[in-house]
């Protein structure tokens, strides 16, 4: 994870893995899920029904309730609104298309997180 980046941690089950995802992805992965992919996640939905931040590591379940906790907690409850998301709305908005959300990563060329209003790294990394 780049500095700077804020971020929430899963901890897999046997308590040896660690995987840390920016929101940013998880709401990507969350779009991308209903966009049109073939998980079991996608068969009981209509396009009315909110999005839903999907389990890491394989992301195909709706997410357990410990990592919406730590989302909520990180980025205040109103980042679980998908829909709200700036990354949504990029999406949405027509300027990119599902197959493009690699572009939606906002680091200069050194690779230095920028964030949506340009400031280089005001954001806190959590840990």
């Amino acid at each position: 994870l780049p500095k700077n980046k804020p971020h929430v941690c899963y901890v897999a089950p046997d308590g040896k893995t660690r995987h840390c995802f920016t929101l940013d992805t998880l709401y990507r992965i969350a779009i991308s899920a209903k966009g049109g992919g073939d998980d079991s996640y996608n068969t009981n939905t209509t396009s009315s029904d909110p999005l839903k931040f999907l389990q890491p590591p394989h992301f195909r379940a709706p997410m357990e309730d410990d990592l919406i906790d730590q989302i909520a907690s990180r980025f205040g409850r109103s980042a679980l609104v998908i829909e709200n998301s700036a990354v949504y709305k990029k999406i949405k908005g027509g300027r990119l298309g599902v197959s493009n959300l690699d572009e939606l990563d906002e680091f200069d060329e050194d690779g230095n997180f920028v964030g949506d209003d340009g400031d280089e790294g005001n954001g806190v990394n959590f840990q």
